[in-house]
């Protein structure tokens, strides 16, 4: 028992910041019990009539079998033309303080008309010609289903509400759930000791809760200033001096699938974006021992895609 004593203490420790992911992100005013308004939700996130062009849907800058992320540095709209910043993961993203890398909306509800209406990203004019697009689909009586008790039943809010309940249940528990639930098989004895390390260094000071980030914002590049500056990040929603270059802090859920990484896209493998983080958020020179432990124990925040990412109509 003696030589479990230090991974007990530090698996102690780090239990007030880390935290299990119990359950998805439903809530009273859009719960995700309502299975029909779920997969209205489902079909409308593989809708290509969404779009200007009837190109893209969500699930083009977001498909679900790559974990909610396309690879890419950053999306192509219908434009043509690269976005701005990279596209996150929408895989439980409803958990998350709030939307977009600088927290432009508060919630998924808020936020699920952004990129429809975008001029660069899915290029609808207005909520009338999404509402247009989606009658000339089809959708006008599975509306009146799932939303009877509303007088409009197929309006951008309701579009917007069956996106949301869908995106709620974006929940991945993984390996690391088990492991804080008091499971300490669920991780490797290489993965206990990148979790050691993770702790060790100050990682949990950013990257706490359920989802390991996602639930405050933080200067990228707070000890060593990040390369690029020309982001402003959050500061152009509040216009507050101490904003500038500050970010919603990524979720490490599903982390090992989602590369390339940060608001920019500018790190190709995980183990850069380590190796970055080290540096600029920390001031600390990570060993190449230190980056693949890290590594291997950011491979526990891999979980199964849940039943409801399942495509189609």
């Amino acid at each position: 028992m003696r030589h479990l004593l230090p991974m007990l203490l530090v698996f102690a420790a780090a239990c007030d910041t880390l935290q299990p992911l119990r359950g998805d992100f439903g809530v009273l005013a859009n719960p995700t019990t309502d299975t029909a308004r779920v997969e209205l939700g489902r079909a409308l996130f593989h809708e290509k009539a969404l779009s200007v062009n009837q190109s893209l849907s969500c699930a083009s800058c977001h498909p679900l079998e790559t974990y909610g992320q396309d690879g890419k540095a950053r999306s192509v709209g219908v434009t043509g033309t690269p976005l701005r910043r990279n596209t996150p993961s929408v895989l439980n993203a409803a958990g998350q303080v709030a939307q977009f890398w600088d927290g432009r909306k508060p919630d998924v509800e808020s936020q699920a008309l952004g990129p429809v209406l975008n001029a660069e990203e899915m290029g609808m004019p207005d909520e009338a010609a999404i509402v247009t697009a989606l009658e000339a689909a089809g959708y006008r009586a599975r509306f009146a289903s799932v939303f009877p008790r509303e007088q409009v039943p197929l309006s951008g809010r309701t579009v917007a509400l069956a996106l949301a309940a869908f995106e709620r249940t974006l929940a991945t528990r993984a390996p690391i759930d088990d492991f804080l639930e008091g499971r300490a098989d669920a991780l490797t004895p290489r993965q206990r000791q990148g979790f050691d390390r993770f702790t060790a260094i100050g990682c949990t000071n950013c990257h706490s809760g359920p989802l390991a980030g996602g639930g405050r914002f933080e200067r990228l590049g707070d000890e060593v200033p990040w390369p690029d500056e020309s982001d402003l990040g959050r500061f152009e929603v509040t216009g507050v001096a101490a904003d500038r270059h500050v970010f919603k802090i990524p979720s490490l859920r599903n982390v090992a699938k989602t590369a390339p990484y940060f608001h920019d896209g500018s790190q190709a493998t995980l183990a850069d974006a380590v190796r970055k983080m080290g540096w600029h958020q920390l001031r600390l020179e990570l060993s190449d021992d230190d980056v693949a432990l890290l590594v291997d124990f950011l491979d526990t925040f891999t979980g199964p895609l849940p039943q409801t990412a399942g495509s189609g109509q």
